[in-house]
């Protein structure tokens, strides 16, 4: 008996030791990678669809795909559309269009979306001016949104006129 007692507290110091390696093991970010590595690939198409109206009346829908992939967690820190024109504006050139940034995860059957998006106009009747009036809309949201149903994940007034912005977006599984 006296000798298993020193055995006794050498297994349990052993075991103890051996729990908190595979616990600090679980914590360490290069064990998550690998292991998000091993996780299966699903890959998104995202449907974008900006919409701009003027008392209720749609003055212009623009349609854009960006494709997102996931395994398990965020594979790529972010995806980017870039879509639209420069205008000259004085001496210099500005971007007007549509622009957006998408970090994507999957959480059960839906798709939880971060995403970052600017929507910019010119009224029609701003003609060939140097300085015309840009309408424009900057976003940063998490959203949940369900694979395969479109949902508005924005909607917007410009506070000088009654011009309204709508971004609505539909995931679609690609495999």
């Amino acid at each position: 008996m006296k000798r298993s007692f020193p055995l006794l507290i050498v297994w349990l110091s052993l075991a103890t030791f051996a729990n908190g390696q595979s616990q600090q093991n679980a914590n360490n970010p290069e064990t998550k990678v690998a292991q998000t590595a091993s996780l299966p690939a699903h890959y998104y198409k995202l449907n974008f669809v900006v919409r701009e109206s003027s008392e209720g009346k749609v003055l212009n829908e623009r349609k854009y795909s960006l494709g997102v992939a996931n395994a398990g967690a965020f594979d790529r820190d972010w995806w980017s559309l870039r879509a639209g024109t420069k205008v000259p504006v004085g001496s210099n050139y500005t971007d007007v269009g549509f622009n957006v940034d998408v970090r994507s995860l999957e959480v059960d059957a839906s798709l939880q979306l971060r995403v970052k998006a600017d929507i910019s106009s010119l009224p029609s009747d701003a003609g060939n001016s140097t300085l015309p009036p840009i309408r424009q809309m900057r976003i940063e949201e998490v959203v949940l949104v369900a694979v395969g149903k479109p949902t508005v994940i924005f909607l917007g007034e410009d506070p000088n006129s009654k011009h309204r912005f709508e971004l609505e977006v539909t995931p679609v599984k690609e495999r």
